[in-house]
């Protein structure tokens, strides 16, 4: 009984339940899950807007959130943003944190260079920045339904798709999922038939630097010697860089410890230790995984897509995925409106994703992987394209394709 006389129930211990049991009891029922609201999954439910379904947004961190890349964002993905809001005006589809990239560099270990002048818009941002700009434009511009700080943690398949969310307990029932949640992706673990990602995989550490002696306008790529992959140093703005290192292959078969190579580039190398001589370092040198390549059998089965890193869609050669996410995400979103206006959610009908993808983005990652592997091979073409496209219609030849004049 309370202060007023009234009477206050009392249960039994055991009739008591968890929160999350009490929760899961409550299904919230959508045409269209999209999990992970990264750039893929941003883009994916950006270009499902006016198409009358319904959908949800998942994603297992509040933004903004960090996400550990290189930070560079290619000028394809500006142009994908603006194909999935054309009528937006351009100046609003690009945060204000955001530093223009007119060239790049690729300097080898023995001094020669080739210098890349950008035709099409690039930039630099944080993608803590990057992201949480998309995740805006979603919500300003969708009635989506976007839940954060929600991880999936499981995944039931039947006649339709069952999502249980472990932060609040609910669960989203759906016609279609697309999964846009990376690299270790929940929806291709238990939809996909564990398909693995291409082993040549590469591993990247990042880390921030203030006032390093490299152009404010410029990524520099630096090929080490003896070492399966380069060094970067991306400008931010504001004397602020991002600073990386990669390996094309898993440091286990390369036999390298790369936090101690990372150092060693910054303390041995001439060329990079020059440009640090008056640097400080601002964060921590942290280490991601990045699946390059594509898979080796479908991104797409009976009611579900795979975007974004989830596919393995990250550009062997040059190393960034951001503009192939969000071009993943886009034509995810164009398949799901196909499904749900011919009423068709199988494996056959949603392989027309699949074909989609190679045809936009898969014959591209391909001949890259092709070069990226002939390059590390024969060490020494680096230095005769140094050469040989000091002439710019050669230039132009080599590297048509890449967005750069």
């Amino acid at each position: 009984m309370d202060n007023s006389g009234n009477i206050i129930p009392s249960f039994p211990r055991f009739c008591t339940f968890s929160q999350k049991y009490v929760l899961r009891s409550v299904t919230e029922k959508f045409d269209v899950v999209i999990a992970g609201a990264g750039p893929a999954g941003a883009t994916c439910a950006l270009a499902l807007q006016g198409s009358g379904l319904n959908v949800a947004l998942v994603d297992k961190c509040q933004f903004p959130r960090d996400k550990i890349c290189g930070d560079s964002i290619p000028g394809p993905a500006l142009k994908i943003l603006r194909k999935v809001l054309p009528n937006s005006p351009k100046e609003d589809l690009l945060p204000e944190d955001t530093n223009r990239i007119r060239s790049s560099t690729l300097l080898t270990s023995s001094g020669s260079r080739i210098d890349i002048h950008w035709k099409a818009e690039a930039y630099n941002c944080r993608r803590t920045s990057f992201d949480q700009f998309l995740l805006h434009l979603v919500r300003d511009h969708t009635d989506i339904h976007v839940y954060e700080a929600d991880k999936i943690d499981e995944v039931i398949a039947g006649d339709q798709v069952t999502l249980h969310l472990e932060t609040s307990g609910r669960s989203l029932e759906c016609d279609l999922v697309i999964g846009c949640d990376g690299a270790n992706s929940i929806i291709s673990q238990t939809l996909g038939n564990n398909q693995s990602i291409n082993p040549e995989s590469c591993i990247a550490l990042r880390a921030y630097y203030k006032d390093v002696g490299s152009p404010e306008e410029t990524n520099v790529f630096h090929l080490l010697k003896n070492i399966p992959g380069y060094f970067w140093i991306f400008p931010l703005g504001g004397g602020v860089f991002n600073v990386g290192m990669g390996l094309r292959k898993n440091v286990s078969d390369a036999k390298i410890n790369i936090k101690e190579a990372f150092r060693s580039a910054i303390e041995e190398n001439a060329m990079i230790r020059e440009k640090f001589n008056h640097a400080t370092i601002l964060s921590a040198i942290e280490g991601f995984k990045l699946p390059m390549g594509g898979y080796r059998g479908r991104i797409s089965g009976q009611r579900f897509m795979l975007a974004g890193d989830a596919a393995g869609l990250i550009d062997p050669l040059q190393g960034h995925g951001i503009d192939k996410a969000m071009h993943s995400g886009m034509l995810a979103a164009q398949l799901a409106v196909r499904c749900f206006r011919h009423h068709d959610f199988s494996e056959t009908f949603i392989s027309g994703y699949d074909d989609s993808v190679e045809k936009s983005i898969g014959k591209e990652l391909r001949r890259n992987y092709r070069i990226m592997q002939l390059l590390y091979r024969l060490p020494w073409m680096i230095s005769l394209l140094a050469v040989v496209t000091t002439n710019k219609k050669v230039k132009d030849l080599l590297l048509k394709g890449f967005y750069i004049s």
